[in-house]
């Protein structure tokens, strides 16, 4: 760093009557000091006007110590940023005195512009992700199986899953407390095998829970940072919500057991059952249970699961008469929140209201016109179930339909009527009470 004192003779025209260095910028010192070079000329053009101008100001006004910042020419025609302090002295004996010391700060300069070029393309790059489906967390090691990653940074776009990021960083949450408790054990694991392997990065799919409480299926690519002694200083992660592409497989998967499990030949009841639990594979729907019309059409349980006790008891039977019944009867697919759901009103005004449900379908089962039972489906966390698990559902139901129609086909009319009668009450332990 250049340090430079000047000793002006005069502010009108900045002749210079010493200079410490006898090379300042390039220049021979007798040529300042004698004139030949005027200071003001050696100052940047688009910067000259302005240094005199400012100068002029503070001086008009009274102070006596002007800081001043601008560029000069160097003899070589470079071109240098200096930071002026002027002193002036006034005495009433003898003419003022102007007394500069100038420091060369181009290096810094240049530092603080690579600095803000740099801060503008992280902010750009941080606006970049914020908009895109990318989550981009960095994680801190614990160096050990069951760790959980505390978080050192994490793109404000978390909030798609209903987190601030700040939330991360004050340690109210680590990374590891939002992911599915049943897949966290494999994460874990996958990770510190991949890490103590050497491995530099890896990719895993997963669950974490929103906090909202619903359930988003994720595609982590992990990076793993090392010092030089290749000892683990941090993780990288980039996060993909995959939820959409994971549910649409599941939905075809699904719907391909479904099909194999209605073709089969074994007892009604277990492949009943296993429908229903297939069915909660699709996604977004966590409980439900399947009713047969008997010759009065009136609806009997056959299946359930997910569901309290209370509640099995007071969905096991609804006559004819009772208006959940009439609304399954008119054939057309209900989606509606549970508050909406009318239950026994014949037994309770308001139903079981204690089962916390959310999001329900109610779903005919229809062969050739005729309602043969029905396909009822709910989720305990979602409050709506998204139009493909809507098409999805209402196409298992179709299938039920010819299910059911072929065993009422095969079966003997007391064999069908033991299945879904409303003589007696549906034997819950019979029928597998699934809580």
């Amino acid at each position: 760093m250049e340090v430079y004192l000047f000793l002006w003779k005069s502010k009108i025209d900045w002749d210079v009557e010493y200079v410490t260095n006898t090379q300042p910028f390039g220049y021979n010192r007798d040529d300042i000091t004698l004139g030949i070079i005027n200071y003001l000329d050696i100052i940047h053009p688009e910067d000259k006007n302005k240094v005199i101008k400012n100068f002029n100001s503070y001086h008009r006004i009274g102070h006596d110590n002007i800081i001043l910042q601008y560029r000069v020419i160097t003899n070589s025609g470079d071109v240098r940023w200096v930071n002026e302090k002027i002193v002036i002295h006034d005495d009433a004996e003898s003419p003022q005195q102007y007394l500069s010391i100038i420091v060369d700060v181009t290096d810094q300069k240049r530092i603080e512009k690579e600095h803000q070029r740099a801060l503008a393309i992280k902010d750009e790059l941080e606006s970049i992700i914020n908009k895109s489906p990318v989550v981009v967390f960095q994680w801190k090691p614990e160096g050990k199986l069951e760790e959980t990653w505390p978080v050192e940074f994490v793109s404000d776009n978390i909030a798609r899953f209903g987190y601030k990021a700040d939330e991360f960083y004050t340690g109210k949450l680590q990374y590891g407390d939002i992911i599915h408790h049943d897949d966290l054990e494999r994460v874990q694991y996958e990770l510190s095998e991949r890490r103590d392997k050497g491995h530099d990065n890896f990719s895993q799919e997963y669950r974490i829970i929103t906090k909202s409480g619903e359930i988003c299926w994720v595609d982590e690519r992990t990076f793993i940072q090392r010092d030089e002694y290749g000892n683990t200083i941090s993780y990288q992660g980039i996060i993909v919500d995959i939820t959409e592409r994971k549910q649409t497989e599941n939905l075809l998967h699904t719907e391909h057991d479904i099909a194999f499990a209605l073709n089969d030949s074994g007892n009604p009841e277990d492949i009943l059952n296993q429908v229903l639990e297939l069915t909660l594979n699709i996604g977004t729907i966590d409980c439900g249970c399947i009713h047969f019309t008997d010759v009065y059409n009136n609806l009997n349980l056959v299946t359930h699961t997910g569901l309290s006790t209370n509640f099995v008891n007071d969905i096991s039977y609804m006559d004819s008469n009772s208006i959940l019944n009439r609304i399954i009867m008119i054939g057309q697919p209900v989606y509606k929140d549970y508050s909406e759901i009318p239950l026994k009103s014949d037994t309770s005004k308001n139903g079981n209201r204690n089962e916390k449900l959310r999001a329900v379908a109610l779903i005919p089962i229809i062969n050739n016109g005729e309602v043969l039972g029905s396909l009822n489906l709910a989720s305990h966390v979602y409050d709506q179930i998204p139009a493909d698990i809507r098409t999805a559902i209402e196409i298992i139901a179709a299938q039920l339909g010819g299910f059911i129609s072929r065993i009422k086909t095969e079966m003997n009319l007391y064999e069908y009527q033991s299945l879904s009668s409303s003589s007696v009450p549906i034997n819950l332990e019979v029928h597998g009470n699934k809580n």
